[in-house]
């Protein structure tokens, strides 16, 4: 069976956090409209536009997080969205391990400069009470190992 190219550069986005490069993550995004929400709202973290998002990725989360690995549980898909659920692990800077459960969906849209389907919007629902628990956790372990208090 072949794989729509709107699931496969929802597959190269996922891909992109495997190799740990936001370059690669970037790519499928669209440069001409694109917003990342990370959910649920009680999270209160800020919609990203592309490169407010890929800024994330590449000053904050690459330096917490290494070893990171996706795997793809489902993916459901129709014309102009793809549902993913999966989970990702990895090891955190100060040697604690990370498991994450997620569903994104994402919204697609051929790109009017080279007709290839690209990523619009992005709803990444995460298991909120890991999330919190584990970065608020790290930093006090990074504090830690720095000698400071926080």
């Amino acid at each position: 069976m072949s794989i729509s190219p709107q699931r496969q550069a929802v597959l190269d986005w996922l891909e992109g956090f495997n190799k740990w490069d936001a370059d690669a993550i970037a790519a499928p995004m669209s440069d001409e409209s694109f917003e990342h929400q990370l959910l649920p709202t009680s999270l209160n973290r800020p919609r990203r536009s592309k490169q407010e998002f890929v800024d994330y990725i590449r000053n904050d989360v690459v330096f917490l997080l290494r070893d990171f690995k996706v795997t793809v549980d489902e993916i459901i898909e129709e014309p102009g969205k793809v549902v993913v659920q999966a989970s990702s692990t990895a090891q955190s800077t100060t040697g604690f391990p990370y498991y994450n459960e997620f569903m994104i969906i994402f919204h697609l849209q051929l790109s009017a400069v080279d007709g290839v389907p690209r990523i619009t919007l992005i709803k990444e629902f995460v298991d909120s009470a890991f999330t919190v628990n584990f970065f608020a956790e790290e930093k006090v372990r990074i504090a830690a190992s720095k000698g400071s208090t926080e």
